[in-house]
């Protein structure tokens, strides 16, 4: 077991919360710097609904370049489309796909401590519903059960996800007040996730700053992509770089994170993959 439990080993993000403020690109939280002009990306419609399983190795549709630049920056961490200020956000280090194990049924476990985030939205409510989408997502690779405890900070154990809001997430072990995703890996590259813990602070979170980093982070292995080069912070749940809101970003995967993932457990691909396999299977630009 090889567990991350903070910014300064240089290894992995220890991951969010989203805010608007706090501009720094230390690895610490998504930075959030004023955007600067209206300037939005256009980009083609993703994939379809109908992409089917192919052979390991392949995709069974073509990909148009926006939506394999799409898939390097948000599995990847590498490519045109990550954000502007460098903040990656990634699970692992870039340029290798972390993710659980195809297969994996993620028990996710939700504290009681979990009600409304500070926009006065149910946290757990959005959640929930953004868990069912992980296995259309997935292609059923990846698979979520979702329960709420008694505990006020539940601990993962192997196969686990786990969400609380935390008084002091300082004391959990992060390195900012407004939270963090802890990590455990079954790996020593840190690619194989066994287990993920989101500690927010909701007084200072919207509920789907628990989403991004649950759903987004925590269970699909997600890095940010630059909001405004993807057309706005409403294109991805993955938003981040200069000018991204939690409380802008879609409740859950977007139509880009889904035709991204479906893309990426379509081909067989295990955790751990890097550049060059998502290459040589047809996920990414030359």
């Amino acid at each position: 077991m090889f567990r991350v439990w903070g910014l300064l080993s240089g290894i992995v993000f220890v991951a969010c919360g989203q805010t608007s403020d706090s501009p720094e690109n230390d690895r610490n939280g998504i930075a959030s710097d004023d955007i600067a002009g209206d300037a939005r990306s256009s980009h083609p419609t993703p994939m379809g609904e109908s992409m089917e399983r192919s052979a390991p190795g392949s995709v069974s549709t073509e990909l148009d370049e926006f939506t394999k630049d799409y898939i390097e920056a948000v599995f990847l961490g590498t490519g045109p489309l990550v954000p502007r200020d460098g903040f990656t956000a990634c699970v692992t280090n870039p340029g290798r796909w972390a993710s659980y194990p195809r297969g994996t049924r993620v028990d996710v476990v939700l504290s009681r401590t979990l009600d409304k985030g500070g926009d006065g939205v149910d946290t757990v409510q959005l959640v929930q519903a953004a868990l069912r989408s992980v296995e259309q997502a997935t292609l059923g690779a990846i698979t979520t059960t979702v329960r709420t405890t008694s505990e006020d900070d539940p601990i993962p154990t192997p196969g686990q996800a786990t969400a609380t809001d935390h008084p002091n997430p300082v004391d959990a072990g992060c390195p900012l007040e407004r939270g963090c995703v802890l990590f455990e890996f079954t790996d020593a590259q840190f690619t194989v996730i066994e287990s993920a813990r989101v500690v927010l602070k909701e007084e200072i979170q919207p509920a789907d700053a628990f989403v991004h980093d649950l759903v987004g982070h925590g269970i699909m292995g997600m890095c940010h992509v630059d909001q405004m080069l993807v057309g706005g912070n409403d294109k991805s749940l993955m938003a981040g770089g200069p000018g991204s809101f939690s409380g802008m970003i879609p409740d859950g995967l977007s139509a880009l994170d889904m035709a991204a993932a479906r893309a990426v457990f379509s081909s067989g691909l295990k955790p751990g993959a890097s550049r060059a396999e998502f290459l040589d299977a047809g996920l990414v630009n030359p």
